[in-house]
Order: C-alpha cells, then sequence, then structure tokens
C-alpha cells in the first residue's frame, strides 16, 4: 500500500465527500483502496461500487475469492449513475456506506451538468447517516472552477525504492530458480552488487505495471536483467511526455575546454550530493542558471556534468509545453516536472528558458489566457522544493528579459555568465576537439589555431576545427599527406565568422550588462570589442541564434 493511500485513510475518517486520486495505475489505487476499505472497521460492512463508462457500475468484490456480480450496463452514463448515489445518500436504497470509485469522470467533468450535478450531491444535499464520498481516479487533475473547492487532491506517487528493490529480487530469484533447473542454459542471471543498484534505479519513475512487464520482457529476452534494456524503456516512458528527453551523457568535466570556474564550483556541488553531505547537515543543492553567448558551451557543461555525476540528462523543450488546446500547457508541464522527480537523482536541462518565459513579464490574461504565467509559477514552486535529487540547470542568451524571481537566490544557486573564452582556454579547447578528430598538431600549429580562432565561441572553435579536417581530406586526396598544415588551419578557422564580429554591439552590451551581476564562469576578465558601439537599450535581445 502507497504512502498516499494513508492520507486517503484519514480523509475518509474525516467523511471528506469528494476525493480525486491522481494516478495512471488505475488498477494498483482500486485495489489499494480496496485493501484500506477492508481494514479499517468503520468501513467494513460498507460497498465498494466502481464505474467507468464502457462497463457501466457494479459492486467491487472486498476478497478475491467473492465472485464479481454483472455489471450494470445501464448505468454507463454518469448522470444516471449521479441520481444512484442521489438515492443512497437519502437512505431510499443501499443503506450502508458506499463508497463510489470513479474511473472516467475527468471526461465527463466539463459538462456543466455534471457540475450541477456534484454541488446538488455534495454541497447542497443535507446531512446524512450514509456516507457516500465519491472518489475519481484520473492521469490528471481536471477540476473546474465550479466544483474545485469540494475535492481533496491526493497524488498517488510511483513505486518507491524499496518496492522496486523487491520487484528486481522476485524476477532474478525466478531466473535463478530458472538456471538450476536448467543446468545446461548458457546464462548468467546472477546481480552483481554494482549491478543491482543501477537497474533499481532504472525503473525509478515507471508505473508498477511498466516495471513488471519491463524486467518480464529482459528476463525473458536476454535470461537475466539487462540494464541498456531496461534504461531504454525508460527513456521510451519519459519521451512520452512530449515536453522531455531522456539524455545518457556521453560527455564528462575533462571534455569541456576552459570556463574552469564553474567546472571547480561544480566538482563542489558534486561532493555536496554526497551522504556524507546529507550527514553532515549540507542541504542537497538545487542547481543554477547559466545565462552568456550562444555557443559558448553552457548546454555542453550540462551534459558533461550529469555524465561526471552518473545520472540522466533530462532535457526539458520550452517551445512543447505551449497547446493551443486550452489547459493543456498545464497538464503538460506538470506531468513533466512529476516525471523529472521521479527520475531521481537526475540533472533537468531547461535551455534557452527565455523564449518562452521571458514574455512573462509583459504577457497577460488577455494575450494568452495567462498560460505563461502559469507556466512560470509551476517552475518556480517546483524550485522551491528541497532535496527533491533534482538539479536545475537553466540556460539563457539574455537573462535580462527573465523575471526576477527566476534568479533570486534560494531557487537556484548561483547565476554564471559565460563569455568569450581567451587564449588559454582556447588552446584548452582546440586541444579537445583536436583530440577527438584524431589530429596531432605541433605546438607552432596550436599557437596559430590559437591566434585565428581569436573572438570564436567554444561552438565556433569546434567548426574550425571540423573545417580543418576537410581540409585537410581534400589535400589528401592529391599527396597523400595525412598530418595537419599550417593552410589547413588557416583555411579552416578563416571559413567561421564568429558572432563576435557578425553581432559585435550585442556582444559588448550583454558583457557589459552581465559581468557585474553574476558570476564568471571562466576565470579570466571577459574582452570587449573596443571599436563597437555600446550605446544599445539593456533590454536588447541577445539571443544570437536567430
Amino acid at each position: 500500500m502507497r504512502k498516499s493511500i494513508e492520507e486517503v485513510r484519514y480523509l475518509l475518517r474525516a467523511k471528506t465527500d469528494c476525493i480525486w486520486i491522481q494516478s495512471y495505475e488505475e488498477k494498483a489505487v482500486i485495489d489499494d483502496l480496496r485493501e484500506l476499505i477492508k481494514s479499517e472497521p468503520r468501513f467494513r460492512d460498507g460497498n465498494i461500487m466502481l464505474w467507468s463508462q464502457t462497463e457501466g457500475l457494479s459492486k467491487f468484490p472486498k476478497n478475491d475469492y467473492e465472485q464479481a456480480e454483472p455489471a450494470d450496463q445501464k448505468m454507463r452514463e454518469w448522470l444516471v449513475v449521479g441520481e444512484k448515489v442521489r438515492q443512497c445518500q437519502k437512505g431510499a436504497k443501499e443503506g450502508n456506506m458506499n463508497f463510489w470509485i470513479l474511473r472516467d469522470l475527468h471526461q465527463k467533468i466539463d459538462d456543466p451538468r455534471s457540475q450541477r450535478l456534484i454541488r446538488d450531491l455534495k454541497e447542497h444535499s443535507l446531512p446524512s447517516d450514509n456516507y457516500n464520498p465519491l472518489i475519481v481516479v484520473s492521469p490528471n487533475i481536471s477540476l473546474p472552477d465550479d466544483i474545485a473547492r469540494l475535492f481533496r487532491v491526493v497524488e498517488y506517487e510511483l513505486p518507491n525504492r524499496a518496492l522496486i528493490e523487491g520487484y528486481v529480487r522476485a524476477i532474478n530469484n525466478l531466473l535463478i530458480s530458472s538456471k538450476k533447473k536448467n543446468q545446461d542454459a548458457d546464462f548468467n542471471p546472477i546481480l552483481k552488487d554494482e549491478e543491482f543498484e543501477p537497474i533499481v534505479s532504472a525503473c525509478m519513475g515507471l508505473t508498477e505495471k511498466e516495471i513488471d512487464m519491463v524486467l518480464k520482457e529482459s528476463a525473458t529476452k536476454f535470461h537475466a536483467l539487462n540494464l541498456e534494456y531496461i534504461s531504454q524503456s525508460k527513456i521510451q516512458v519519459v519521451k512520452k511526455t512530449g515536453v522531455l528527453d531522456y539524455i545518457i551523457p556521453k560527455v564528462k568535466m575533462e571534455d569541456v575546454g576552459g570556463n574552469d570556474e564553474i567546472k571547480n564550483w561544480l566538482l563542489e556541488v558534486k561532493a555536496a550530493f554526497s551522504p556524507e553531505a546529507r550527514e553532515f547537515g549540507l542541504p542537497m543543492p538545487k542547481g543554477y542558471m547559466a545565462t552568456g553567448i550562444a555557443g559558448a558551451g553552457k548546454t555542453l557543461l550540462a551534459e558533461a556534468f550529469a555524465g561526471e555525476m552518473g545520472y540522466p540528462l533530462l532535457d526539458f523543450s520550452m517551445d512543447r509545453v505551449m497547446d493551443k488546446l486550452v489547459g493543456n500547457s498545464e497538464k503538460k508541464i506538470a506531468h513533466a516536472l512529476r516525471i523529472a522527480e521521479s527520475c531521481a537523482p537526475c540533472v533537468l536541462l531547461i535551455d534557452e528558458v527565455e523564449k518562452i518565459l521571458g514574455a512573462a513579464s509583459q504577457s497577460s490574461n488577455s494575450s494568452d489566457g495567462g498560460v505563461t504565467a502559469r507556466i512560470m509559477q509551476a517552475l518556480l514552486k517546483f524550485m522551491n522544493k528541497d532535496n527533491t535529487g533534482v538539479y536545475v540547470i537553466m540556460t539563457s542568451n539574455d537573462v535580462s528579459q527573465l523575471p526576477p524571481e527566476f534568479t533570486r537566490a534560494g531557487r537556484l544557486d548561483a547565476t554564471w555568465f559565460f563569455s568569450l573564452p581567451v587564449e588559454e582556454e582556447r588552446k584548452a579547447i582546440l586541444n579537445v576537439h583536436f583530440k577527438k578528430k584524431n589530429i596531432k598538431p605541433d605546438s607552432k600549429l596550436l599557437k596559430l589555431a590559437v591566434e585565428f580562432s581569436e573572438g570564436f565561441t567554444g561552438a565556433e572553435i569546434e567548426q574550425g576545427v571540423k573545417n580543418t579536417m576537410m581540409k585537410m581530406f581534400a589535400r589528401y586526396q592529391n599527396d597523400g599527406k595525412k598530418s595537419v598544415t599550417e593552410k589547413d588551419i588557416r583555411d579552416g578557422l578563416s571559413e567561421v565568422i564568429p558572432v563576435s564580429k557578425s553581432s559585435r554591439e550585442k556582444i559588448n552590451a550583454l558583457i557589459t550588462y552581465c559581468t557585474s551581476r553574476h558570476r564568471l564562469a571562466s576565470k579570466y576578465k571577459p574582452k570587449k570589442d573596443k571599436d563597437a558601439s555600446e550605446d544599445l537599450p539593456l533590454n536588447l535581445d541577445f539571443n544570437l541564434d536567430s
């Protein structure tokens, strides 16, 4: 029985009339409710009435050995069922208590007649000795204002680690038994200690049925619990949100050149996630905002930190949150944040957050129905939570567009400014990318590359190295020499027009605005183009991707 069912127990003891249980696990909720009602002496004589719009109304057996009664097909309409509830409340029929578990009411709730009926039943009816609570089981919360205050909402949490550990052990024990029965079987199902925890973590965020299904599928296909297969199933669940992407990081901090200040700080953050930090009394880190020039490594560093921690990276797509259907945007973000929390520990990346929320301070209820403001409030509420295990990294090319609520202390641990890399940092970045391409320039050629890449962002340096490799290959087809030359580097890097030249004024304004307001990701002071004008408004659009 899940922890949230204990909350339902207290609500039923208090004779709460309307309870809304939010969950995708319909059967698990119903089974837990049945056990709850059986375990309470005051409720044992009550009837469990189960309804759906396809099966109709039936009396649900309180014990497995009891025969289920056929459903009343005439009771498939909620308005008809509502009249039955009214009769029971008045004591005309079914004099005992009745617990009405309604599985499809969320699909009928927008009908004004349904809202009126619920208000008549639970707001305007006379007190009765016959307790007849309405218990709605729904995957989402869709309560109209007319009846919202009649309901108490309970979130039925996903299986916790202890429950998942039990599932993993049970399936693995079955595999071991099968191995013993079939001694010639060519498989080894025994999980090592270092394999057990990653499999349990991969199942976090799945429903009970999904866990059961993926573990059995893995056992059938591989004759073992295969971490990669289970992780792929988790990825599919996350992607079904339509807002989140589940990324297994392929880079670590050593793969990121420059920005040494924030990299050293993130090593402190890593230590703050340890059990020793909890014992010391240190609160769990929350996250940071990364602002600055596009291509300066903000997103790459987020993935590198997730890789360093051994956590999955959940990429939150702000542009996919917005939906033309009323209420869908809020449902999407609420569902995505619940999934993120269930996947903890993880890193949640919200990239280019200003594209949606930058308009929050300008938008009004008349322009977008207040959707942007409600999305912002959902994010702020989530960021206010402590010790969720979700490390939030936001990136913004123009933090000046964001409401100040997002950058205030307490919601995030710091705001960092990523500027253009200086000479020492460009050398480090070049070394990373040359190594990836298996290019081995000598010190003289590396120095040349550093000089030619002045004013480049990290992304532009990467593109310059790709161009260099293309020049090398074109030359190699003629002379057969694989080593890089000075001409390769000059031609490759010269084809890149850096944003520091194409948008000099914007870069200067951005550096001026951010240098004194945020911590510097680099240990070197940002350099500005002395020839560029700074006579620009501070609310300049710094999004240089467009």
